[in-house]
């Protein structure tokens, strides 16, 4: 939701340099991008780099999140929007200390919640998921931080309070 950026943008002390890390198909960095001077969208992917929305102030690159092609001391917001899951955190967190503005860089992870449609429907959901008895175990591993809100996975960094942030939608079957 817009007001995660908004918060982001509020929390930083400075706004010169965002890194979106493993974006996807761009959301965060579109969203950081009205914030910040500059915003470097990474991905390890080259094919998801050549679908990238156009900005003046967002630059596209291709390299993993564990080696980053950034300069050191230079960022002051890291990004990883339903990723960080996929990384070897230790050597990505090891790249956020390096490229990090000191003390005054802020890392932001998170993943979307697993969907809630009603009590019925999300009954069956959850046997589908991660961890359910049907398709549970097809699952890659990881996925499991996915399902418990990133809360359990691994980050050495000091934690702050955000706002209660949701997306809601209304759709037609």
């Amino acid at each position: 939701p817009n007001g995660l950026f908004e918060f982001l943008s509020e929390t930083t002390r400075h706004k010169n340099l965002a890194w979106d890390c493993a974006r996807g198909n761009g959301q965060a960095a579109i969203g950081i991008c009205r914030y910040f001077k500059k915003v470097i969208a990474s991905d390890v992917g080259k094919s998801q780099i050549e679908y990238s929305f156009h900005r003046d102030n967002i630059v596209y690159d291709v390299f993993p999140a564990e080696k980053a092609n950034i300069q050191d001391n230079s960022v002051d917001l890291i990004t990883v929007a339903q990723a960080a899951h996929w990384f070897d955190l230790t050597k990505f967190y090891q790249e956020v200390r390096r490229v990090s503005n000191g003390n005054d860089g802020i890392i932001a992870i998170w993943s979307y919640g697993m969907h809630r449609i009603n009590p019925k429907i999300d009954m069956i959901s959850e046997k589908l998921t991660v961890g359910g008895e049907i398709l549970g175990n097809y699952w890659p591993k990881e996925t499991i931080y996915v399902k418990e809100d990133y809360k359990t996975i691994p980050f050495p960094f000091k934690e702050i309070t955000i706002p209660k942030l949701e997306m809601k939608v209304n759709w037609s079957f």
